[in-house]
This record gives C-alpha cells, structure tokens and sequence, in this order.
C-alpha cells in the first residue's frame, strides 16, 4: 500500500501468499512477479524498491518516503533481531532503466 501511495497510478502491487509479490507497471505495460523461497514476507518489498530505483520508475522523494524498506530485519523465533535482509550491490546489474 505504501509503495501505491507513493508511485500514485504507476504502479499497482499485491502480497500474495508463501513470499509472492506482483507489480504492474502501468505506463510501461509490464508486470513483475517476486517469489522469495523461504516464503518470508518483508524481502520482496525490499526487492520491488530496488528493482523500481533501477528501472528508473521512482524518483529520489519518492525513494526517501520508501526507505524504511531498503532493509528488512531478521528475527529468530523469538522475535529478536539477528540479521538484515538487503540486496547485494550488483545483484541486478543487467537490468537497464527506462
């Protein structure tokens, strides 16, 4: 919803069950399906923001009002922070904006 909010009519998102996560860029006519495997809800939305940087479809407000998910925590069962989920620099070099 966040991200909805802050992409205004360019881009529609959903969670799914079991680590999915589907965007539709708008203007651009394509859509984008995220599957984490471990089936964990919080790294796909750090994912979506990278991929979106990339392509070029946010502009720098818009990744400020985001940042919250640029990183998601990791916690044990129970419930304590042991580690960060973020994207390696690199991982989606091939990628070419719009």
């Amino acid at each position: 919803t966040d991200l909805m909010q802050v992409a205004g009519d360019r881009v529609f998102a959903k969670l799914g069950a079991a680590g999915i996560y589907c965007m539709g860029l708008r203007r651009e006519g394509i859509g984008i399906a995220i599957k984490i495997d471990d089936g964990a809800t919080g790294p796909q939305y750090t994912v979506a923001q990278t991929l979106l940087e990339i392509l070029g479809i946010l502009n720098q407000g818009q990744k400020d009002s985001l940042k919250a998910y640029r990183e998601t925590p990791v916690t044990n069962c129970l419930g304590k922070e042991v580690g960060q989920s973020r994207i390696i620099p690199g991982t989606f070099s091939t990628l070419k904006r719009f």
